[in-house]
């Protein structure tokens, strides 16, 4: 069955599933418009709310209508735009942003997209796993563009663009906060794909990718023909933990530019990672951190091009299968992937 969606209130209404009447297997599809949430979820935010239940063979799809323009969009100050409590859910085709004039808020939040796990304000919200986010554009918001929580698991993010993002100033108390590409907090199992991050806003965003394992384990973590279009200065690619050791990160063809890299290594008291993959990627501005080896297990690190400065302990003799250079390489790289089965 396909549900028709045209308004506001038609959205809000399919997305909770409040008649019941969206089963695994529907299609919520989402007409051209623009989606403006002028009415607060809670006190204090606006956002969209998706709860949808598919099943392994009979995902649900959300999603624009072919050639369809769709744009959720907030006024106010929010935790995020659309918060998703969902398995077996299929998110494709959407543009979602802050309408709001200024990115300077008055408090902590304001992202695009949350995936939520376990949320001590939301008891009852289900545990999100097997969630996909295909082509989605999230820009002009003032936290994260995609935030992932902590105990969600196979959350694929695919296709999907991010800039924008960030507050373009600080608040008090979070000065180093000033939004994610993407943030993952304790969770399993998210693969990424050919999405592209960035740039932020001028005065914000330090973090494109930042994943650790805060209160919780980071496994499994798989990025792959990614890019980051960072604008230089502090922005960081993190994939670490700084209170567990992440486990089996591949990192695989992702193309790094303006954006320096800790892998495996949180700078101030990061635990590593075991069992990493590191292949073929292109890190224009040199590794700022590297703890890939202070885990133990087993690591392929190899066919990486590092532009720029090291980190002390990435050499030559722990790292001989890479290629270090003064200057970016030039030319084209044609990468064909398998068609992604959804």
């Amino acid at each position: 069955t396909v549900h028709q969606v045209r308004t506001p209130s038609e959205l809000c209404t399919a997305l909770l599933n409040a008649s019941g009447g969206i089963v695994p297997g529907d299609t919520v599809l989402v007409h051209a418009g623009t989606y403006d949430q002028k009415t607060p979820g809670s006190p204090g935010t606006q956002h969209i709310q998706l709860r949808l239940r598919g099943t392994v063979d009979k995902p649900i799809f959300v999603r624009a209508a072919p050639g369809a323009r769709a744009k959720l969009t907030a006024t106010g100050t929010f935790p995020a735009l659309l918060h998703i409590h969902a398995e077996n859910v299929v998110v494709s085709g959407l543009e979602l942003m802050s309408s709001a004039p200024d990115q300077i808020p008055s408090q902590v939040g304001g992202g695009a997209v949350n995936v939520h796990g376990i949320d001590a304000m939301d008891p009852t919200g289900l545990v999100s796993r097997n969630v996909k986010l295909l082509h989605l554009v999230a820009h002009d918001c003032w936290g994260s563009a995609f935030g992932i929580d902590k105990t969600t698991q196979g959350v694929e993010i695919i296709g999907c663009i991010a800039y924008n993002f960030g507050r373009n100033g600080v608040v008090a108390g979070h000065e180093n906060r000033g939004g994610y590409g993407i943030y993952g907090q304790a969770i399993t199992g998210l693969r990424m794909f050919d999405t592209i991050m960035g740039p932020s806003v001028p005065k914000g965003g330090d973090f494109y990718w930042h994943f650790y394992g805060q209160a919780g384990a980071l496994n499994n973590i798989h990025l792959e023909g990614n890019i980051v279009a960072g604008k230089g200065g502090g922005t960081w690619v993190l994939v670490g933990s700084p209170e567990q050791v992440a486990e089996n990160p591949v990192l695989l063809r992702n193309y790094v530019h303006n954006a320096g890299v800790n892998l495996g290594f949180w700078p101030l008291n990061g635990m590593g990672v075991r069992n990493g993959r590191v292949e073929e990627n292109i890190f224009h501005t040199g590794i700022r951190q590297c703890g890939m080896k202070s885990a133990g297990g087993t690591h392929v690190v190899r066919g990486n091009q590092v532009v720029g400065p090291l980190a002390a302990d990435w050499t030559a003799a722990a790292y001989p299968d890479n290629t270090v250079t003064a200057t970016p390489p030039s030319g084209q790289q044609v990468i064909v992937r398998p068609q992604i089965r959804l």
